[in-house]
């Protein structure tokens, strides 16, 4: 592990001159915000999964995910909740908020092939046809969420926490960099299939 670090701290100006270039920070920033400043209308919260322990309890940044949701749903009674990871993932998240919040059963939706944030953001689009919602995620995290979600059309607003270890929050900063210039070549990838699909069909149409 420690080669990959020297490695890492090496490239790190190239990879950070290449983050701050594609703007995905700096864009999904301009919607980050409080819970109160969210559009009312707004009645989806989308909670990414951060692992479980073997013990099935949540791991601490999942916790801080979910304490955050169920304070969402406080002060948003009529909010839905889409709790997406893997399959074990999403069933220890939705035990916990129905043990720790007054959130009925009927409120929570489970995705557990949602196994990465662009798979997530996607099924939350096209099989559960959600449009509009807050994402609730750590600040390393959040930015990401909210560029994806909007590059796939979703109107999209981050709730932050802030991660409370900050050994293990600098470590998901340094992955975060690699993978937010994934997220906007995947954004790039995105704009040319549409372009493709409507140059497509205006082919079709003048044939």
């Amino acid at each position: 592990m420690r080669y990959k670090r020297t490695i890492f701290r090496i490239v790190r100006p190239a990879v950070s001159a290449l983050d701050d270039f594609s703007g995905v920070k700096k864009y999904g920033g301009n919607y980050i915000c409080t819970i109160n400043k969210i559009p009312p209308d707004v009645q989806y919260c989308i909670v990414f999964g951060a692992g479980i322990r073997k013990d099935r309890t949540v791991s601490q940044i999942l916790r801080e995910r979910l304490d955050k949701a169920i304070e969402a749903g406080s002060s948003r009674v009529h909010t839905i909740f889409l709790l997406t990871g893997g399959e074990d993932e999403v069933e220890v998240m939705k035990d916990y908020l129905l043990a720790n919040s007054k959130v009925s059963e009927s409120r929570i939706l489970c995705d557990g092939f949602g196994h990465t944030t662009y798979q997530s953001l996607c099924r939350a689009r096209e099989k559960f046809g959600i449009e509009a919602a807050m994402v609730v995620s750590n600040s390393f995290h959040l930015p990401r969420c909210v560029f994806t979600g909007r590059m796939l059309g979703m109107k999209i607003w981050g709730v932050e926490i802030q991660a409370k270890n900050v050994d293990k929050r600098q470590r998901y900063e340094e992955y975060e960099l690699a993978a937010r210039i994934k997220a906007w070549i995947q954004s790039k990838l995105m704009m040319r299939y549409r372009l493709s699909k409507i140059v497509r069909h205006r082919n079709d149409n003048e044939k």
